[in-house]
């Protein structure tokens, strides 16, 4: 599944209001221009909205695991350490 959105459009804006959690904008706020800050926000929250779907799990529980004991994905092409797995509290 090939999925696109302008992260500047209104539907991003209503993606990150239902889909983005605190840790998203706290990864946003590493970003020092704006428009990569809400690029982002906007891919997380796209990530989570396509995981909800696919799944079913709702998409508050979803977790990014980052650094270096994270497991290998790809990520547009290159090889990343950041993988989102639910994690239930």
């Amino acid at each position: 599944m090939i999925c696109y959105i302008d992260s500047t459009s209104f539907t991003a804006e209503r993606l990150i209001a239902a889909c983005a959690a605190p840790e998203d904008q706290a990864d946003g706020a590493q970003h020092r221009l704006a428009r990569r800050r809400r690029q982002s926000m906007t891919v997380r929250a796209l990530a989570r909205a396509m995981l909800c779907a696919q799944t079913g799990i709702p998409a508050g529980p979803w977790r990014f695991e980052t650094g270096p004991t994270a497991p290998i994905g790809a990520v547009a092409g290159a090889i990343a350490r950041s993988f989102l797995r639910p994690q239930w509290s």
